[in-house]
């Protein structure tokens, strides 16, 4: 499925009342996946029935098309962290993807 002008949340510039702005993002999200589900009873009786139940979901999302460069989401907070941005959505990535420097030790 593809999906276009997908309504997003992003955080609203400060101060102002909300600290959410929803709006539509310029591009084309592609989206694959399959589910599967598997029901089974294992008692069917007058008093007392037993199903079980399992379920698994295989998702993949892709930004195929972005009328802007980058946008920044997923705000990192912490000690020298203000400002500092984690989740971008990019063209060629997947949406809530981490782009995370890697870890050199101290």
């Amino acid at each position: 499925k593809s999906t276009n002008n997908l309504l997003f949340p992003f955080a609203a510039p400060q101060p102002d009342v909300a600290t959410t702005r929803w709006s539509n993002i310029p591009a084309d999200i592609r989206n694959k996946g399959v589910e599967f589900s598997l029901n089974y009873q294992i008692l069917a009786g007058k008093k007392l029935d037993w199903d079980i139940s399992v379920n698994t979901t295989f998702l993949k999302n892709e930004v195929a098309r972005l009328d802007v460069a980058t946008i920044q989401t997923g705000n990192l907070f912490g000690q020298g962290l203000s400002g500092a941005f984690i989740q971008p959505i990019t063209q060629g990535y997947p949406l809530y993807g981490f782009f995370l420097n890697d870890f050199k030790g101290y």
